[in-house]
């Protein structure tokens, strides 16, 4: 798939003070209940989706689960928050009391751990600018973000089509990197090489590579490069959706 879903409904005007109108509250969602974490599936990293033993392989044989299993570094731990995607080959999880954990592939700094060695049990993920507990976030293939109780946004990983929004593109990071541009983050998804977030009002924005339209700009961004090339115009930086202003949207999601 190469799409990005919001799901929106349009500002309803209500009995706010001073005429506001009334904003959808993604705070107002109950709190999931905890559990433990079981799983299933590939786990050598830097095989899984591959055609071989590329130069990135790691000497990790494939090995399936073709059975639930349970992670021994999480046994008896409660589980709050589960952040993954169908198209990423690493996992965060947020635990009850608000412990980050993180493990898959990092070829790219996806984990956000200052290198690119796989991991593959989960490990305590503490290297976040500040102290403050993780909500939720996303997983692109070679990238991740996260979002705060705070409402800020963190992301690491590829930026090789400014998908993590700092404003550049080309590199790597392998460390997190806090957006400036945005605040009060309430959903994160991700993408082949894009992401879509929303904060708290509803407003949507977009950034990375826009072909086939994924951004949602009305445009793929297709232009005629260098040696009669086409190249695609990246967004850098989260870029709000017009065509969404004045709808609130209330989840997002991408293939």
């Amino acid at each position: 798939l190469r799409s990005s879903l919001p799901v929106a409904r349009k500002l309803i005007s209500g009995s706010e003070s001073k005429g506001m109108a009334k904003l959808y509250d993604l705070d107002d969602k109950e709190e999931p209940e905890a559990g433990e974490l079981i799983f299933a599936g590939g786990t050598s990293w830097t095989l899984s989706g591959r055609s071989g033993k590329t130069k990135k392989w790691d000497g990790v044989e494939e090995r399936n689960l073709y059975n639930f299993h349970r992670l021994k570094p999480l046994v008896d731990v409660p589980v709050h928050t589960i952040i993954t995607g169908s198209i990423a080959n690493h996992t965060f999880i947020v635990t009850e009391d608000g412990r980050l954990f993180g493990w898959g592939r990092n070829g790219d700094g996806q984990l956000g751990l200052g290198d690119t060695v796989a991991r593959y049990n989960p490990v305590h993920i503490t290297k976040l600018p500040d102290s403050d507990s993780v909500l939720g976030g996303a997983c692109g293939n070679r990238h991740s973000l996260l979002y705060t109780k705070s409402g800020d946004l963190y992301a690491a990983g590829s930026n090789e089509f400014g998908q993590l929004g700092t404003g550049q593109s080309g590199s790597t990071n392998l460390n997190w990197s806090k957006l400036s541009s945005v605040n009060a983050i309430r959903q994160a998804a991700a993408g082949r090489d894009f992401s879509v977030i929303s904060n708290k009002a509803g407003t949507c924005y977009s950034f990375g590579y826009p072909k086939h339209g994924v951004l949602g700009h009305g445009t793929e961004g297709k232009f005629l490069s260098t040696g009669n090339k086409w190249d695609y115009s990246i967004e850098t930086r989260p870029k709000e959706i017009e065509l969404l202003k004045g709808v609130v949207v209330a989840a997002i999601s991408c293939g």
